[in-house]
């Protein structure tokens, strides 16, 4: 369903301690129910920080270590979403757990629908990852360095 009201915005609540931007411009609270907050309300900012207080910060509060960004995606569910195994196979890479970071970049390379061209260059990166890592783990994360500034570039962010 999309949103046809521009004046609606904001996050959907995923569950009781995680919060996530999405399409259509909607929350939703601990039993399920769609919460829509419009734009042009006075008291958006106090309620979306208290929501970000609430909900956010406890849940950022234990990720302080690249590992523990794993460690949190994990407690989100297991599933196989491209984009999860890669931020956990990163992260885990980052955080000097080479072993593992391997076996996330084998699921990853799994996981993948490699005729989905944009599935199939993050596939691509983890075998160049995954390369580097049984070779040289610091190259491995220097060419995580890499990627991340070009991220920022590419962004406009930096």
């Amino acid at each position: 369903m999309h949103n046809a009201n521009p004046t609606q915005t904001a996050v959907r609540k995923a569950s009781p301690r995680t919060v996530c931007a999405c399409q259509p411009a909607k929350i939703c609270d601990d039993k399920g129910c769609d919460i829509w907050w419009n734009l042009s309300d006075p008291r958006l900012r106090d309620e979306l920080l208290a929501c970000i207080q609430r909900d956010g910060l406890p849940f950022l509060e234990g990720v302080r270590q690249p590992c523990d960004v794993a460690t949190a995606i994990h407690r989100l569910g297991a599933d196989s979403d491209p984009y999860r195994l890669e931020a956990i196979a990163y992260s885990l890479a980052m955080g000097d757990d080479v072993a593992a970071a391997q076996q996330a970049l084998e699921r990853l390379t799994k996981a993948s629908d490699k005729s989905i061209s944009w599935q199939g260059e993050m596939t691509e990166r983890a075998t160049q990852l995954a390369r580097k890592l049984g070779v040289d783990p610091q190259e491995a994360r220097l060419q995580l360095a890499e990627w991340e500034q070009a991220t920022v570039k590419n962004l406009g962010l930096g």
